[in-house]
């Protein structure tokens, strides 16, 4: 009998956990639900470049939802009140600094940015001098952002890197790396053997995303612009056309792996390819 009991016992409690499970999913879905109606408000400290940047590619992008610039000022005064959605570009400060901009959509209720729900967060750019090539990029950023947003609204909360897609046959997509992606594992043999073709000045890489080529996937990635040990370094894969993520990765930066593209991600960019 005692045993019986233990049993029933237990089975209640497990079924008493998936329950509250389900209403947390639900609870957040319906929290949410309202994003599409809301404007959401951008946070922009001033005229620097990201900021600049990012105002001309949301203008090229965003479509998931109105929008509309605000200060810090008026994010500060708002952030604890409910109803409001945000758009942040942010650094891990402090300790935590790592080197790196991130971009974080995010719904208020809380006193701090990370206490809030957070509906999309991608790197952005490097944290303390962008290199002059990240606003050709930030329109596709936003875009697997906004697509992760639209998917989590309907599916529940998911990982950004959910949102990698399967990439169509390597040898039908022609492929770019710019130079200053690559890292600086990647020998003159393997560049011979693998990349002939691939590399491209950061200006031309930039021109043939900007120009929605065709049948062509272009890598990116974003790491410290003077990364010391443990920073980490993000490389992505993008559809020039379609904005389509096809690869997102971070590793951590050491003496033996710098920043950019490593070799065993040369091997997975180029396996198939003609």
């Amino acid at each position: 009998m005692k045993r019986i009991f233990t049993i029933i016992l237990t089975s209640l409690v497990s079924l008493t956990c998936l329950a509250q499970a389900q209403v947390t999913i639900v609870s957040r879905k319906e929290k949410l639900a309202d994003f599409p109606t809301k404007t959401l408000k951008v946070v922009l400290p001033g005229e620097d470049y990201v900021s600049m940047a990012l105002r001309e590619a949301l203008r090229n992008a965003w479509s998931v939802s109105a929008y509309e610039f605000c200060g810090p000022a008026e994010f500060n005064a708002l952030k604890e009140k409910d109803g409001y959605y945000f758009m942040v570009p942010y650094k891990n400060e402090g300790k935590k600094y790592d080197g790196i901009t991130y971009l974080t959509v995010v719904k208020s209720g809380a006193k701090e940015l990370g206490d809030m729900m957070e509906l999309a967060t991608m790197p952005l750019a490097p944290g303390d001098e962008p290199l002059g090539r990240e606003g050709a990029y930030m329109p596709a950023i936003l875009d697997v952002m906004q697509r992760h947003i639209e998917r989590s609204l309907v599916e529940g909360s998911k990982n950004i890197s959910s949102m990698v897609e399967k990439a169509p046959k390597a040898s039908t997509m022609d492929l770019v790396i710019d130079e200053t992606d690559l890292g600086s594992g990647i020998s003159e043999k393997l560049r011979a053997k693998k990349l002939q073709g691939v590399v491209k000045s950061s200006a031309e890489a930039a021109a043939i995303f900007q120009d929605a080529a065709a049948r062509t996937e272009v890598g990116y990635t974003i790491s410290p612009t003077e990364p010391g040990t443990g920073a980490v370094c993000y490389k992505m894969l993008f559809d020039a056309r379609t904005h389509s993520l096809y690869y997102f990765e971070k590793h951590k930066i050491s003496e033996s792996n710098g920043r950019g593209f490593l070799k065993k991600d040369i091997s997975k960019l180029t396996a198939g390819r003609k």
